[in-house]
């Protein structure tokens, strides 16, 4: 995708800022760009902007959430490689559900966070899925706000792929 170069330089400011500036997978570099693209001036994009079709050909790793008026988040959208890693649906399905579980872990507490702050986050580690082992899961959660600022939905981007050997050097955080 060839953007201008205004909105090139403010996404390298973005990812510096969101500490996005590791991210190395491609699909969720172009996620991230449309993100941008967006915005239309603001910070984060409103939820009105969100049009399934800017971001279709993502579907088999696309997540969209809900952020509900309790601060859960909850599953609407998911795709196949999403749902093929996790071994069911996750349709419908609320953030703390999935926190009781498997317990509290980083991943619930990202997409808890990327509602409540209305900022974008950005993973890459081991994620244990039910039943299957550790896979290695890059993911992007980008939100969209109201017009008085709440978060309302969230896009993710999930990748996943064979875990990473361990890295004694890297301490990676648990799921």
């Amino acid at each position: 995708m060839n953007l201008p170069l205004r909105l090139c330089e403010a996404m390298g400011d973005l990812r510096s800022d969101y500490g996005l500036s590791d991210m190395e997978q491609p699909l969720l570099r172009e996620v991230f760009e449309i993100w941008c693209g967006l915005r239309g001036g603001r910070r984060i994009p409103r939820v009105e902007t969100l049009d399934p079709l800017h971001f279709l050909r993502f579907s088999a790793n696309l997540v969209v959430c809900d952020v509900l008026d309790d601060g859960d988040v909850e599953f609407r959208i998911a795709g196949e490689s999403v749902t093929s890693a996790r071994g069911a649906s996750l349709r419908g399905i609320r953030v703390r559900t999935v926190a009781q579980e498997r317990g509290q872990n980083l991943s619930v507490q990202q997409y808890l966070d990327a509602a409540r702050l209305a900022e974008p986050a950005y993973y890459d580690g081991p994620s244990l899925m039910f039943g299957k082992a550790y896979l290695r899961c890059q993911r992007i959660l980008l939100p969209f706000v109201d017009e008085d600022g709440r978060c309302r939905k969230i896009l993710g981007v999930l990748v996943f792929g064979a875990r990473p050997a361990h890295d004694p050097d890297k301490t990676a955080a648990k799921p």
